[in-house]
């Protein structure tokens, strides 16, 4: 997915998170579009500020829930990226 270290991926402006008590939403109102969110989910989205790299995202998931490996981490964390990349959610 490119280096990592460098890429430091961003929500657009634009995109709402709506947290309720079962799960979390996110929502462009530009383009329509709705995204169901989990616990995780919701964890990375906050994370995707422009500052972090995949890399600093994947170390933020692992201090957080210590009972998963880094390697699923990563994977898990790069697809969550490339689903919303490719769902219009990420401004880069």
């Amino acid at each position: 997915m490119g280096d990592d270290k460098a890429r430091c991926p961003s929500i657009k402006k634009d995109i709402v998170l709506r947290e309720e008590d079962d799960g979390a939403f996110l929502f462009d109102p530009i383009q329509d579009r709705l995204q169901a969110l989990n616990e995780t989910g919701v964890f990375v989205f906050k994370e995707l500020n422009g500052k972090n790299s995949v890399d600093d995202i994947v170390k933020n998931v692992l201090s957080q829930y210590s009972d998963v490996e880094s390697g699923t981490v990563k994977k898990d964390v790069e697809e969550f990226i490339e689903q919303i990349k490719t769902r219009g959610f990420l401004s880069e």
